[in-house]
């Protein structure tokens, strides 16, 4: 389960040292179904400012990473939020959260 507030879903169990592979399908679903995911992913990537006379490409780029963001930040545990402090974009912080705790694999290493 989770809740709705203010245009954000929180889910019922936040991301903390322990609970990477339940989490993280559960969170990516909510940033596919709120088109948020190609920023966390990195694919979206923010436009020239000086390509738009009144910089709207930029500044709504802006905004979908702020949510994808904010998104993210609501749905991980007080502990886990040391890991994300300081980073600039929702792709930086996702890269950073997988890094430090998706579980450490032979296959995601490199290995196999």
């Amino acid at each position: 389960m989770s809740s709705e507030k203010s245009g954000h879903v929180t889910l019922d169990e936040k991301l903390d040292e322990t609970n990477w592979a339940t989490w993280e399908p559960a969170i990516t679903d909510v940033l596919l179904a709120r088109e948020l995911w190609d920023h966390v992913e990195g694919t979206a990537k923010k436009p020239n400012p000086s390509n738009a006379p009144d910089g709207s490409g930029a500044k709504k780029w802006d905004v979908k990473d702020a949510k994808a963001r904010t998104q993210i930040t609501l749905n991980i545990s007080g502990d886990v939020k040391q890991i994300t402090r300081g980073l600039r974009t929702s792709h930086e912080m996702w890269s950073a959260l997988q890094s430090e705790l998706a579980p450490k694999t032979l296959s995601n290493r490199g290995v196999i």
